[in-house]
């Protein structure tokens, strides 16, 4: 257990080492901070469909390609992201529902 204690150490002081990093986990609930870290360590998976992971993995203005990736295999067909249109949130059977809009543009054939 020690040793567990000594790798979480080890990582969140690589966390802290980079400002960007930083900021992203810090903005992070509690209880995703230690998904992170345990992540980090080997440990376990990301939940890759919450919103704070997926934003971060698949987020346009920083990784453009990723999004156009996933819609694409999506679609069958190679599209390539746009623009994103500001969100909003909706009450769905009161559960929260998050509604993205996405302008996309569709590879000339």
């Amino acid at each position: 257990m020690q040793n567990m204690s000594k790798d979480r150490d080890k990582i969140l002081a690589r966390v802290e080492e980079s400002p960007e990093l930083r900021n992203s986990y810090r903005h992070l609930s509690p209880p995703l901070r230690e998904r992170f870290l345990d992540f980090l360590r080997g440990a376990r998976t990301l939940p890759l469909t919450y919103d704070p992971f997926f934003k971060a993995i698949f987020d346009p203005r920083l990784h453009p390609e990723r999004l156009s990736g996933l819609i694409s295999s999506l679609l069958g067909i190679p599209v390539k992201v746009k623009e994103i249109l500001p969100t909003e949130d909706r009450m769905l059977d009161g559960e929260a529902l998050l509604i993205m809009d996405v302008l996309v543009e569709l590879e000339e054939k």
